[in-house]
């Protein structure tokens, strides 16, 4: 779905479950050529408005 230009909204608490959807995420776009670790990946979802937080 995040292939076809799904948008990826994550709310709630933020030592646990907010950086392990982000580094799930990051894993995601590791697996996309010319992204080792997937950061670029996750910088261009949050650029185009596809990946929002609001984490507490």
């Amino acid at each position: 779905m995040i292939g076809d230009g799904a948008h990826v909204y994550v709310c709630g608490d933020a030592t646990g479950m907010g950086p392990a959807v982000e580094e799930t995420l990051r894993r995601i776009g590791a697996t996309i050529p010319d992204d080792r670790d997937g950061s670029g990946w996750l910088e261009e979802m949050r650029k185009a408005g596809r990946y929002a937080t609001d984490v507490y």
